[in-house]
């Protein structure tokens, strides 16, 4: 009898690999400690950069130096460093926003599959419970799990990780329908 060839669904990146890449993430943060972290509100009210503004900012600041005009409190000079430390920023701010995105999409991809296993596995027990009355009872805190429904927001605080949904039952009905079965009973209760 032939086996089915399968998709390996085991983890791309090891968690050695994850420690040593969180030691290098502290050392590139070190520098930016000292950057107060802003409040929503601060950020709703700060003032934003116009689009095209870092071609102006320049000419502003040689007509303000030509005709010796400046705002009490606001120097030209600051303005000018800080368009320089703005636009020095965006090369990593890009980079981190693309690494961002990679870190989510191994984590979808990391736990999707680990939930995928589970469910499969889970609907199998519950079938060998129904035969094996010890596979059943030791079952039963798992069942209970899945009867108890937590809120997005404790989910997050509970398990460390992004709180996800939990999928429809009905992705594991494709699995349980190429056996030929019957699909097997919801994995709720």
């Amino acid at each position: 009898m032939k086996t089915k060839n399968t998709k390996s669904t085991k983890a791309t990146v090891s968690s050695k690999q994850i420690a040593s890449a969180l030691t290098a993430f502290e050392k590139v943060t070190a520098p930016f400690a000292g950057v107060p972290a802003l409040t929503p509100t601060d950020r709703k009210r700060m003032v934003k950069i116009r689009r095209g503004a870092h071609q102006v900012i320049p000419t502003i600041a040689s007509l303000a130096q030509k005709f010796a005009i400046e705002a009490p409190g606001l120097q030209v000079d600051d303005m000018l460093s800080n368009l320089q430390q703005a636009q020095d920023l965006e090369p990593l701010l890009n980079a981190v926003a693309a690494f961002h995105q990679t870190l989510k999409d191994a984590h979808l991809a990391a736990s999707g599959a680990a939930w995928k296993t589970a469910m499969v596995t889970y609907v199998m027990l519950r079938s060998a419970g129904e035969a094996n009355r010890r596979v059943g009872d030791e079952l039963v805190p798992v069942q209970q799990w899945f009867r108890h429904r937590v809120s997005s927001s404790n989910a997050a605080s509970a398990t460390g990780t992004p709180a996800t949904p939990a999928p429809a039952p009905a992705a594991i009905v494709p699995v349980a329908a190429a056996t030929g079965k019957a699909p097997p009973p919801s994995p709720q209760g």
